[in-house]
């Protein structure tokens, strides 16, 4: 299975994220990728709008 290996710049912790057609395991947890979406793209602020991905952080920006 193919990876993704997040460091951290200050300390030796590290994330591997593991991902296959089917799903994601993040942090040794399984699921399917439209699950972990439902759940990441809130925290990174960016919204799914049919097909498409919208920064909602320039949104943010836009109205100040």
């Amino acid at each position: 299975m193919n990876r993704y290996l997040l460091k951290c710049g200050c300390c030796d912790q590290k994330l591997e994220i593991y991902y296959a057609d089917d799903g994601l395991e993040i942090g040794g947890v399984n699921g399917a990728i439209e699950d972990w979406r439902e759940i990441l793209l809130p925290l990174l602020l960016i919204e799914q709008r049919g097909g498409k991905l919208i920064d909602r952080c320039k949104l943010i920006r836009k109205r100040k």
